[in-house]
């Protein structure tokens, strides 16, 4: 039996270290710490900032009326999403949509 375990040692070895390369390569850059984390491109960076200084370009004055829409998440239902964005591009002066988190 001895000579067995000696005999199929080396390819015990070989199979381990194969499964462990085939392991470790395969989450090379697709690793990810949370399932809702997101790698963002430059372009989707800083949203908040690049709008806000679009409604400051609008040099509106503060006694102005500022109309804004303020909905929640959809949270899956996107057929009901698109109903609410048709009513409000049927909006006249509205000039910003507030999406908040629910």
């Amino acid at each position: 039996m001895l000579n067995k375990i000696k005999q199929y040692r080396h390819a015990a070895v070989m199979l381990i270290l194969l499964l462990f390369t085939a392991v470790f390569t395969q989450s090379c850059e697709e690793f990810e710490y949370s399932p809702y984390e997101v790698r963002l491109r430059s372009d989707e960076k800083d949203i908040n900032k690049r709008n806000i200084e679009q409604l400051l370009k609008l040099n509106i004055s503060p006694t102005d009326t500022l109309r804004f829409v303020l909905t929640s998440d959809p949270q899956g239902f996107y057929y009901e999403n698109e109903i609410l964005v048709e009513h409000i591009n049927q909006q006249k002066g509205i000039s910003f949509v507030m999406i908040g988190e629910t």
